[in-house]
């Protein structure tokens, strides 16, 4: 099984990071900040969207200058802030071990970051691909440019490794990573422990109460 996990909120609690960032960003911008309980029900989508949930009529010069400012403190300093939900490194660990799966990753966070943080975990080694928004830049593809959605992601992970559809599955936390996987025609797993507040009286689907769950679930064990 071909296992895309998404970063932010499933397997790492990076709100507080993410939230000083945008603290910081509207001081720089004289901007009233959202308190930490009400900004987290935001967290899912890139620092450009994200900035409409909160603030919807920002003029286009003023976000420019707020992503500077978020991207700068984020990226130097307050990416640090994150925890590991629980189980995650025993998850990982037992499923990447397993001949029948490959572990990948798909996210918003640029893939420098990402990257930086799995390897100081000794996590690295157990993913295949780490994709960003930012990866074709990244790996200095010509004429690239950021993901503008996850599902153009999804697609070119599957395009470039030849993977089977029906051989893969997105595990991610928002609602946005649940109609992703859908246009891209693969299964999606919600974590419910993450920042979207799902509703779990729909049983007819496999939920994750917490990330250790998959290892009992019957299409990837």
């Amino acid at each position: 099984m071909n296992l895309i996990f998404d970063f932010d909120g499933t397997l790492a609690d990076s709100s507080l990071g993410i939230y000083e960032a945008f603290k910081y960003s509207c001081k720089k911008n004289n901007l009233h900040c959202p308190d930490l309980d009400s900004f987290k029900k935001n967290i899912g989508p890139p620092i450009n969207k994200l900035i409409y949930k909160v603030f919807p009529n920002m003029e286009a010069i003023k976000k420019e200058k707020f992503i500077s400012n978020f991207r700068r403190s984020y990226d130097n300093d307050f990416y640090k802030k994150f925890e590991w939900y629980e189980g995650v490194p025993e998850t990982l660990n037992f499923l990447g071990e397993s001949n029948k799966n490959k572990l990948y990753i798909i996210t918003n966070k640029p893939t420098s970051i990402c990257i930086k943080l799995l390897k100081e975990s000794k996590l690295y080694q157990l993913f295949d691909t780490v994709i960003g928004i930012d990866y074709l830049l990244y790996i200095g593809s010509r004429k690239a440019k950021k993901f503008s959605e996850k599902s153009h992601a999804i697609n070119y992970l599957i395009s470039q490794k030849g993977l089977n559809k029906k051989q893969c599955v997105y595990i991610g936390d928002t609602f946005e990573d649940k109609v992703s996987s859908e246009k891209s025609g693969i299964q999606f797993i919600p974590a419910l422990y993450g920042f979207y507040e799902w509703d779990i009286s729909d049983s007819s689907n496999f939920k994750l109460k917490t990330i250790s769950n998959l290892i009992n679930h019957n299409c990837i064990s």
